[in-house]
């Protein structure tokens, strides 16, 4: 994955987290040319606005990329209870970004 899609979407929206989930080679447990991410921002309300303008922004980087976002208060609450994709997410997803103090 091309470092500055990562570089991008933090100069954009400063998120406190971002996970890489998704497919995998069986082989080598390498991640698929397909990039998923879930981005955690801190208070975010409406998702979709942000999701819209990542796309547009990410275009340039042509690549076949899956974008979820929500806050992470509510992803972890979700993860807890097991729901499907945050906990699937939490079991297999690999931290690529987070946010330092």
């Amino acid at each position: 994955m091309n470092p500055e899609i990562i570089k991008r979407i933090v100069a954009l929206y400063a998120p406190e987290t971002i996970i890489r989930y998704g497919a995998r080679e069986k082989k080598t447990k390498e991640f698929t040319r397909k990039i998923e991410l879930m981005i955690l921002i801190q208070g975010v309300r409406e998702v979709r606005p942000i999701v819209n303008r990542l796309y547009k922004e990410l275009a340039e980087f042509n690549e076949e990329i899956t974008l979820f976002v929500d806050d992470p208060k509510i992803y972890h609450i979700n993860k807890k209870m097991r729901i499907y994709h945050y906990y699937e997410i939490h079991k297999t997803g690999v931290v690529v970004y987070e946010r330092t103090p």
